[in-house]
């Protein structure tokens, strides 16, 4: 046995915390910006969270109906999958303002579990081998290595586009090409899709998720398309962004959604979670879709740690079954979205720093590389901390090989807060270029 008493596997994973950005939270929670009583205060933008339609929410969540009317069932066990109401009420929602298409989608093929890690964790495992390769198109979420690896012992692969790609803005330059390379030189059982795309906030076009899904139900590779960012959408033709995108700016969002209904393989999957586009991260509901029945039945019955509570789903069903609100808090999110987008990007333009253009999700992946000391990113990482209290996410693990690229979240705060950081980083940013220049 290891250290007090832990197995060896438990002490591996005492050196590997989930993210080097957490060992900082004590020290900005204790010393935390405010616009009037600490002005100073750190401020961290490193965590994908989205505050903007709080207000919103907390306005619905006053009219959802009192505990004292709840359903007996959200009282006993159900389920391990979601509660059958629920389950009808969440394919609804996502034919309606995912799939955005006439489509059915069979509630009996949902499945919930607390978060869209959770969902992940639960297909590793029951799909894939120990020591299977997972393919993922980089740069990539950072914590997809722990996702896949912790239970299921998953081996990530990072899969980066070959550069005679090109770089259409706002469209993910990943290619089947691409993928069939990479599966060539280290056999994938599963690719993992983000759309929006985190970091880079491009999007797949309809064209590309159908030549990917096709190849994997060919050869039998289980092809995941998560869009837990699916309605955190930008506005493309702010002023401010508009010159960005040219012509691809008109390209829609096409989700898996229809594909999946199409194809009806057992090798497609949609993953989605109502911790981004809602903020809800802390209510810890992860949605799984998948024309895979077996699968579905394996997760009810290997899913039960990972179930979510049923007053959770209860009130998670009153909210999305409202459709005007639905809407309404869309429309709201989107604005908002845009606006904090474009106060960020309007900064790095002025600083002449490169970025991606974004077409959804929660951030601002940007590239510092004119900065860089060596090859040293983390250290230009502590550096924009220590110099400006501003905390970015940690570089290091999104595979990508270009060092200097840093992502910035910029929903995690709201205007005031995130203004005040971009002054703080605009000040940082040209005292860095004016003292190289020496």
């Amino acid at each position: 046995m290891g250290s007090h008493g832990l197995s060896r596997r438990g002490c591996q994973e005492l050196g590997k915390p989930l993210r080097e950005e957490w060992s900082f939270m004590d020290e900005i929670e204790g010393d935390r910006y405010h616009h009037k009583d600490n002005q100073g205060g750190r401020i961290p933008l490193f965590i994908a969270e989205n505050v903007l339609g709080w207000a919103e929410l907390r306005k619905k969540f006053a009219k959802v109906p009192q505990l004292d009317t709840i359903d007996d069932w959200a009282l006993k066990y159900t389920e391990v999958t979601g509660h059958p109401e629920l389950r009808a009420v969440l394919a609804r929602f996502a034919a309606r303002n995912i799939a955005r298409a006439e489509i059915e989608l069979d509630p009996a093929l949902f499945a919930v579990s607390s978060g869209a890690t959770a969902i992940l964790e639960l297909i590793s495992w029951i799909l894939c081998e120990s020591d299977d390769v997972v393919g993922i198109p980089a740069p990539a979420y950072p914590v997809y290595t722990k996702d896949i690896n912790i239970k299921a012992n998953l081996q990530r692969l990072d899969i980066e586009s070959k550069p005679s790609s090109g770089c259409t803005p706002g469209i993910h330059p990943i290619s089947l090409e691409d993928i069939v390379k990479a599966h060539e030189s280290r056999p994938c059982r599963m690719i993992i899709l983000t759309q929006p795309d985190n970091p880079t906030g491009a999007i797949y076009t309809q064209e590309q998720l159908r030549s990917i899904c096709k190849w994997g139900i060919e050869n039998q590779i289980h092809i995941v398309v998560n869009e837990i960012y699916a309605l955190s959408s930008i506005d493309v033709t702010n002023e401010v962004i508009s010159k960005d995108y040219g012509e691809y700016g008109n390209t829609p969002f096409s989700s898996v959604l229809p594909i999946i209904e199409e194809e009806k393989s057992d090798y497609l999957h949609w993953i989605y979670s109502f911790s981004k586009d809602f903020g809800m991260s802390g209510f810890r509901v992860g949605v799984l879709y998948t024309r895979n029945e077996t699968l579905i039945s394996a997760v009810g019955n290997v899913g039960g740690p990972h179930e979510v509570s049923n007053q959770t789903q209860w009130t998670l069903m009153h909210l999305i079954s409202d459709t005007k609100w639905i809407d309404y808090y869309c429309s709201h999110i989107r604005a908002r979205l845009t606006e904090s987008y474009a106060l960020a990007v309007s900064t790095l333009k002025r600083l002449g720093i490169p970025y991606s253009a974004s077409r959804g999700s929660l951030f601002i992946w940007m590239n510092l590389g004119g900065l860089l000391s060596g090859n040293d990113e983390t250290e230009l990482w502590h550096t924009v901390y220590q110099s400006t209290k501003i905390l970015l996410t940690a570089p290091g693990s999104f595979g990508n090989s270009e060092k200097g690229w840093l992502r910035m979240v910029f929903t995690c705060v709201d205007a005031d807060e995130l203004t005040e950081a971009l002054t703080r980083f605009s000040q940082f940013y040209e005292t860095a270029v004016a003292a190289q220049k020496k």
